[in-house]
C-alpha cells in the first residue's frame, strides 16, 4: 500500500494541479446525480480526501462535510481549500468516527485502488466505511479499470506545468492487475520523489465485499453512461445501508 510520506511529497503538486482538475473532470458533471442520492440533510464524509477540492465542492453544494486522509501533507492543504469541515489524519481501515455519524461517505479519485488485494485491505475499507454509515445512508465510490489502469501505468510520461515538472516511471502487471510508479517532482531546482501503488480491484470482489460489510449495492455506472467519455474508462459505484427499526444515530462525527 502506498504510504503517507509518498502523499505527503505529492501533496502540493496534487493540490495545485491533480486535485482541482479531477473535481471540474469528474465530480462537477456528476452534480445531478450525486444531489439525488446523497441526503443534503445529513453529515457527509469524503472519506480518503486528499487536498480537500471534492471535500470543498459538496460543501458549497450544501452538505455538511467532514473528511480525513491517511496524509497530513495533504490535510494541511484540504484545511485550507476547505476550513469548514471538521478533518483529520486516519486510515480507511479504522477511520475513528463513530458508528452511523453519516448520512452519505464519498470515497474518490480511485482511493480504494490504493489497498492491497494482500489483507483483505478493500474489504476492511468498506467494512469500516459502512460501520460509519447510519441505516438509510449512501456510498459512493469509484475505481479503476483494468482497461484504464494498463495504459495509464505503463510507461514514461512527463506532465510539463507552468512552474513545475512531474517525470513517471510506471510499470503494470497485468496478470495481478498491479501497478507501481515512481514519481519525481522538480520545481525551483529542486526533486521530491515518491512510489506509488495501485491494483485493479475486479468488481464481483468488490461487490461481495459490499454485501459482507452489509451494504447493498443499488448502481454501478461506467464513464460512458455518465457522459464522460473523454476521461478513461472508470467505475462509479453507489450503495447503501439498508434501514433497519432501531432509531436514528444523531450524527456526532468524533
Amino acid at each position: 500500500m502506498t504510504g503517507p510520506a509518498e502523499f505527503d511529497a505529492l501533496a502540493w503538486f496534487y493540490d495545485r494541479y491533480w486535485g482541482p482538475e479531477y473535481t471540474e473532470a469528474v465530480i462537477r458533471p456528476l452534480r445531478g446525480l450525486l444531489l439525488e442520492h446523497l441526503p443534503r440533510d445529513r453529515p457527509l464524509l469524503d472519506a480518503c480526501c486528499g487536498t480537500g477540492h471534492v471535500t470543498a465542492l459538496l460543501a458549497r453544494w450544501g452538505y455538511r462535510t467532514a473528511g480525513f486522509d491517511l496524509s497530513p501533507a495533504m490535510l494541511a492543504r484540504a484545511r485550507v481549500n476547505v476550513p469548514a469541515a471538521r478533518l483529520w489524519v486516519a486510515d480507511v481501515r479504522r477511520c475513528g468516527a463513530r458508528s452511523g455519524a453519516f448520512g452519505a461517505v464519498v470515497s474518490t479519485y480511485n482511493s480504494l485502488d490504493h489497498l492491497p488485494r494482500a489483507g483483505g485491505g478493500p474489504e476492511r475499507a468498506l467494512a469500516e466505511l459502512a460501520r460509519v454509515l447510519e441505516p438509510g445512508g449512501t456510498l459512493f465510490f469509484d475505481l479503476n479499470t483494468a482497461e484504464s489502469a494498463a495504459p495509464a501505468w505503463q510507461g514514461s510520461f512527463v506532465d510539463r506545468r507552468a512552474d513545475a515538472v512531474c517525470r513517471t516511471e510506471s510499470g503494470f502487471d497485468p496478470a495481478t492487475g498491479t501497478g507501481r510508479a515512481r514519481l519525481t517532482i522538480t520545481r525551483e531546482g529542486k526533486s521530491e520523489e515518491a512510489t506509488l501503488t495501485l491494483t485493479v480491484h475486479p468488481l464481483g470482489e468488490v461487490l461481495a465485499a459490499l454485501g459482507r460489510a452489509g451494504l447493498r449495492c443499488r448502481r454501478v455506472l461506467t464513464t460512458t453512461e455518465l457522459g464522460l467519455d473523454t476521461l478513461p474508462p472508470r467505475l462509479f459505484v453507489l450503495a447503501e445501508r439498508p434501514r433497519e427499526e432501531t432509531g436514528r444515530p444523531q450524527g456526532k462525527i468524533a
